[in-house]
């Protein structure tokens, strides 16, 4: 008898092998979809970090003030000659007792840009135009702006808005903002440790303001239906704590 395979083996063999390539390609097609997934979370992540790194950084410089060394007299001088912080406002407003105050509106702050380098810089105890800075989610392009100037802050007034996403690699579909305060009592650092009663102003107050973002967004090169969403949630406190009411006379 002639030694070989017959026909019937080898398309059994055929078979076998046919099937051992399909399964090792569908395991390759399903890896690389895997990694190709990652990557796109990878970098859906990312871009969540950046806009919220740079929401962040312009947040925390809310309330500087170039003469916050005239905020809190001497113990000799009148409340009336006490210049008042006018980059103390921040939105969202303040927080009533213990509670969170949480938006989906525009927040908003200003800090003082003044500079002894630049002449034309020099701190006007005001609250001007170019100093107001402000977030906003864009409803065409689903972009967070940040507001760089303008005229006042007010929708269609021609303010200067520049995006801090790239609404081709970030689809932001939703934010908001909470803000909760944390008071502490001055009114031991008083020479007179007494408030008279009725007077609303009286203790003394700093307030640590504490900021968080939450964001979430999409990519819009994913193919699936429906997309995929990933959330990111910051945390900031506001470097330059406000200063409220004054000691007992």
């Amino acid at each position: 008898m002639a030694g070989g395979l017959t026909l019937v083996e080898l398309l059994v063999a055929l078979a076998v092998g046919l099937l051992i390539v399909g399964g090792a390609a569908s395991l390759l097609l399903a890896q690389l979809d895997q990694q190709r997934q990652r990557l796109a979370d990878a970098r859906l992540t990312l871009a969540l970090h950046v806009v919220a790194d740079l929401a962040v950084r312009e947040l925390r410089r809310s309330g500087h003030w170039g003469r916050a060394d005239d905020a809190w007299p001497a113990h000799d001088e009148p409340d009336a000659t006490r210049p008042a912080n006018p980059h103390a406002a921040l939105l969202p407003p303040a927080p009533a007792s213990s509670e969170a105050v949480t938006t989906t509106a525009l927040p908003a702050w200003s800090y003082g840009r003044a500079s002894t380098d630049h002449p034309d810089l020099r701190e006007d105890h005001a609250r001007d135009h170019d100093e107001t800075g402000a977030l906003r989610l864009n409803g065409s392009t689903h972009a967070i702006d940040l507001r760089q100037s303008g005229p006042q802050l007010l929708p269609g007034s021609g303010d200067n808005w520049q995006a801090l996403s790239d609404p081709q690699r970030l689809r932001l579909s939703s934010w908001r903002v909470t803000r909760r305060d944390h008071v502490i009592d001055l009114l031991a650092t008083c020479p007179t440790t007494r408030c008279p009663s009725g007077d609303p102003q009286c203790p003394p107050q700093r307030v640590i303001r504490l900021l968080q973002l939450d964001l979430a967004g999409q990519d819009p090169t994913d193919p699936t239906e429906p997309a995929r969403t990933r959330q990111l949630s910051r945390q900031v406190r506001v470097r330059n704590d406000e200063l409220r009411g004054h000691c007992p006379p």
